[in-house]
């Protein structure tokens, strides 16, 4: 590993801010006062339990004052670190590279199939900037991303979890939309996007929009979201590349039928006097953060039970086995939607912020005194940030990583250009500083 004389530079994933300054020793300048930057070159992260490491990497650095380096660090380094004149620059990872990741089960990395989006890459090191060397990777539907800094060139893991409340709301308006979700349901654009490929409901119409509201987080030609990190990175891999998997082990599974899907009965119905008693059992803002969800996080969801049936008798005889496993199987390609199944019957648990529901003036149970949508204690920090653009109006909380505070706030209108429906409105639960 390459340690050289640190000129200049807060070095650090969490670092906001960077500088350059008058250094000696500055490599390849021949000068005493010659401005230098540091470009670092972390080659391992770890993610949801899983190490990953980059293998066999060769990186070109090439400046356009004609400085020029070969970087070839070894998989098992944490960090290797170059001093750099202050210029503009190129980096290319060479052809070759592998990337391996060890399972919290495994005594040993193993290469994975992985795809390099974008290959080379421009930065430039420079006094008082921010700059951000992103290399990404994608892999069985989760980003992998050499991440961002202060010239960083740094592997990062992002698993898609954070994206499964989203995903079952999409699934859900589906199976409500159309009575059914099988592998045909939706479709990958020429763009990589995911897109539905029904055009109608049999009953509500009002499902069309939002399900393309969820599907709009996908894109980046939207409102604003001023976050440090930006939460959507990584949507559009992580929705559609999860649902691309799934539908290559679906095509691969033998079957090829999926249940029809009937709603038999509602648990935990939204009700002004339920809401008053959650009220009452949310912690009261702002809060700490404990590491731990609160019980009652779990006790606001609305169970949604389904009945199942084949249309005809071919569908019995699928490889999945019962109508059950059928069902959760034609629903895989949206992970968290299925809570559980039975031989007839499927129960999934959406949460209350992702409700479309338009309810009279006066009746919203979400609008109760002390109530709040608790999605920043919902899934890894900082919980859900979207929600129906029906709640917009509606208390909500969200994590402040500066303070380590979950806070509250109110739900407001968060919008996307998409092909399908021109503009695609979801509520995003965010401070209006952040907005």
């Amino acid at each position: 590993m390459s340690r050289q004389l640190l000129c200049a530079g807060v070095l650090g994933v969490l670092t906001l801010s960077t500088f350059v300054s008058g250094c000696s020793n500055a490599p390849g300048t021949g000068s005493d006062t010659a401005v230098t930057g540091t470009v670092e070159l972390p080659l391992t992260a770890q993610a949801a339990g899983v190490k990953y490491r980059l293998n066999s990497a060769r990186f070109t650095i090439q400046g356009s004052s004609g400085f020029s380096r070969v970087i070839t660090p070894a998989a098992d380094l944490p960090i290797d670190q170059e001093v750099l004149p202050a210029d503009s620059y190129v980096i290319t990872l060479s052809d070759g590279w592998v990337l391996e990741a060890e399972g919290p089960n495994d005594t040993s990395f193993s290469a994975v199939d992985a795809e390099l989006v974008a290959n080379p890459l421009s930065f430039t090191v420079t006094q008082g900037r921010i700059i951000d060397v992103v290399f990404e990777f994608i892999t069985q539907g989760i980003p992998i991303k050499l991440n961002k800094g202060l010239a960083n060139v740094r592997i990062s893991v992002s698993d898609c979890s954070q994206f499964d409340s989203y995903g079952a709301a999409i699934a859900g308006y589906t199976v409500d939309c159309l009575g059914r979700i099988d592998q045909n349901s939706f479709i990958i654009d020429d763009n990589g996007y995911l897109r539905r490929n029904f055009t109608e409901c049999l009953q509500d119409q009002t499902l069309i929009p939002a399900i393309d509201a969820f599907l709009g987080l996908q894109y980046e030609t939207r409102d604003t979201i001023n976050f440090p990190t930006d939460p959507l990175a990584y949507a559009r891999e992580c929705i559609a590349g999860t649902w691309a998997t799934w539908r290559e082990d679906f095509d691969s599974s033998g079957s090829t039928e999926c249940p029809d899907w009937t709603k038999s009965g509602v648990i935990n119905n939204p009700t002004p006097e339920l809401y008053d008693r959650i009220a009452r059992a949310l912690p009261k803002l702002p809060a700490p953060d404990t590491g731990f969800t609160p019980q009652i996080v779990d006790a606001i969801k609305i169970n949604s039970i389904y009945s199942l049936s084949f249309a005809d008798a071919a569908g019995t005889d699928q490889k999945c086995g019962s109508s059950g496993a059928c069902a959760a199987l034609c629903a895989g390609g949206f992970p968290g939607f299925v809570l559980s199944t039975d031989d007839g019957s499927v129960t999934t648990d959406p949460v209350p912020w992702e409700s479309n529901t338009v309810y009279p003036q006066g009746q919203d149970p979400y609008l109760r005194t002390n109530y709040y949508h608790p999605m920043s204690y919902y899934g890894p920090l900082p919980g859900d940030l979207f929600g129906a653009v029906q709640r917009v109006g509606e208390a909500c909380s969200y994590y402040d990583s500066t303070s380590g505070l979950h806070k509250k706030t109110i739900l407001q209108q968060n919008c996307a250009v998409t092909p399908d429906s021109g503009s695609a409105c979801v509520s995003l639960c965010a401070p209006a500083a952040l907005q």
